[in-house]
């Protein structure tokens, strides 16, 4: 699948700029398997005894790309941008669990739910509680959803989410089309809450 593809990629990239392992195990299995990767190095492959699922641990990003970096910001602002990730990658799978830490201090562990649940639990009951769903299907694409009330509206694009295939993606077009259905319901300066799930054959996708 292409969605395959994509992740084989962005493996492959982060693997060739820090210090990558994996660990996994299947729920029938007795062990499971840990890969090693380090740059420029053969990875190395054994067994390991995992929990059942999959964990990807990433560190000395861009150790051996000075030049990359050098443009990393401060670790506040860098933690923001990680935290702001996995928030979109839990939303758009909340079928699988997510454990955040920053170094040894949990931020997150978002167990396997639905949507609704996991919008719950990362911004809270009063987010769940002013929801309007939304769904359109036809034979091109599919759309699901949340629109928040305009009670939710703030001054800023944090709380909007476009996911296309289950992948986060940023289109002002798309995202002026929401705003543009508040104009008369919020101050001009306030953007709506949205999480938004577009679903188009993956070839007609660029």
């Amino acid at each position: 699948a292409a969605s395959d593809v994509y992740k084989r990629q962005a493996l492959a990239s982060i693997c060739s700029v820090a210090f990558t392992e994996i660990r996994t195990k299947q729920n029938n299995a007795e062990i499971g398997w840990q890969l090693k990767s380090e740059p420029l190095k053969e990875p190395v492959i054994e067994p390991f005894y995992a929990e059942n699922g999959t964990q990807v641990f990433v560190r000395n990003l861009f150790y051996n790309v000075p030049a990359r970096r050098k443009f990393l910001k401060a670790d506040l602002t860098e933690f923001r941008y990680i935290s702001e990730t996995m928030m979109r990658f839990a939303l758009s799978h909340p079928e699988i669990r997510f454990t955040f830490y920053d170094d040894n201090i949990l931020v997150f562990d978002l167990k396997p739910s639905n949507i609704l649940k996991r919008i719950e639990e990362i911004f809270g009951k009063n987010i769940v509680d002013n929801l309007f769903e939304i769904n359109y299907t036809d034979e091109f694409i599919s759309l699901s959803g949340f629109v928040g009330s305009p009670l939710l509206a703030k001054n800023n694009r944090g709380n909007q989410f476009l996911f296309l295939n289950k992948r986060t993606i940023y289109s002002p077009l798309l995202s002026y089309a929401v705003n543009s259905c508040f104009e008369n319901l919020i101050d001009r300066n306030q953007k709506p809450f949205f999480i938004i799930n577009l679903k188009i054959d993956y070839s007609k996708v660029d």
